[in-house]
């Protein structure tokens, strides 16, 4: 679990070629993905990452596609 706190944590997702399961609803304003993720997370000059199994949901606000809410579970190593 990730706990912000006021502090600034530097976030970098990728995702994972080998590992993808990644699928797309297409919900006309809306796209829901779901899939696999490396997540790689610094703070206070520590490095962590993990594998996570993701839903994201994004929708098509005056052109621009924003990301409206984002789950995940990370993965046993």
């Amino acid at each position: 679990m990730l706990a912000l706190t006021g502090r600034r944590v530097e976030i970098t997702v990728r995702r994972d070629r080998k590992a993808l399961t990644g699928k797309a609803k297409d919900l006309g304003n809306a796209v829901v993905l779901t899939g696999v993720a490396a997540i790689s997370v610094n703070s206070k000059g520590k490095a962590n990452s993990c594998r996570v199994r993701f839903t994201d949901v994004y929708e098509n606000q005056n052109v621009t596609w924003r990301m409206i809410t984002w789950q995940s579970t990370k993965l046993p190593e």
